[in-house]
C-alpha cells in the first residue's frame, strides 16, 4: 500500500480553523449592544433594539467611555487575529495537500488562536464593564437593566474557542530522529 501524502487530520483541523475565523469575521456584523424597552416617540417598545454591529462600534470615532474604547481596541485585535488565523489555516492546508513540511505552520496558528481567545475574552469583559457602569449616572438602575450584550461579542468568543480547539487537531512538524 502506498502511504498517503496528506494527513486527513491536518486538513480537517485547518478547515475548522479557517471556518471558525471566517465565522468570527461574519458574526461580528451582529449587534454589539441591545437596548431594552426603548421609548420611540412616546411609545415604549418591549422589543430589544440594536445599537449597531461590532463593526459599527469599531468605526466610532467619538468614544468617551474608557470601557467602550478598550472594547473597541480589543475588537480590532480580534479582527486582526481572526484574519491571521484564517491565513495560517490556509497556508497549513496547502502544505498538508502538497505534503510540504516547511508549510506546516500549526505552531503559529496555535499561538494566534490563543491570542484570539485572549482578545475575545478581553473584548467581552470590556463590554460587560461598559454595560455594568452604564445607566448608573442616568438612573438608579444598573446598565444590565437597560442594556443587553449583543450576540456579536458572544459569537466571537465562542468561535475563537472553536478556532483554538481546531488548531490543536492539526499536527505539528515532527522532529527528525
Amino acid at each position: 500500500m502506498s502511504k498517503s501524502k496528506f494527513s486527513l487530520r491536518q486538513i480537517i483541523g485547518d478547515a475548522f480553523l479557517v471556518i471558525a475565523g471566517a465565522l468570527i469575521l461574519g458574526l461580528l456584523a451582529l449587534p454589539f449592544l441591545m437596548a431594552k424597552g426603548v421609548d420611540v416617540g412616546g411609545v415604549i417598545s418591549t422589543a430589544d433594539t440594536s445599537l449597531g454591529s461590532c463593526y459599527d462600534l469599531i468605526t466610532l470615532t467619538d468614544v468617551s467611555n474608557s470601557a467602550l474604547l478598550s472594547s473597541q481596541i480589543f475588537l480590532i485585535l480580534v479582527l486582526a487575529f481572526a484574519c491571521i488565523v484564517i491565513l495560517l489555516g490556509i497556508i497549513d492546508m496547502i502544505g498538508a495537500f502538497a505534503g510540504k513540511k516547511f508549510l506546516n505552520v500549526t505552531f503559529f496558528s496555535r499561538i494566534a488562536s490563543v491570542l484570539l481567545v485572549a482578545f475575545s475574552i478581553a473584548a467581552f469583559i470590556s463590554i460587560v464593564a461598559y454595560v455594568a457602569q452604564s445607566g448608573i449616572e442616568i438612573t438608579e438602575t444598573s446598565g444590565f437593566d437597560i442594556y443587553r450584550i449583543g450576540t456579536g461579542y458572544i459569537m466571537a468568543l465562542v468561535f475563537s474557542v472553536v478556532a483554538l480547539l481546531a488548531s490543536f487537531v492539526a499536527k505539528t512538524k515532527k522532529a527528525k530522529k
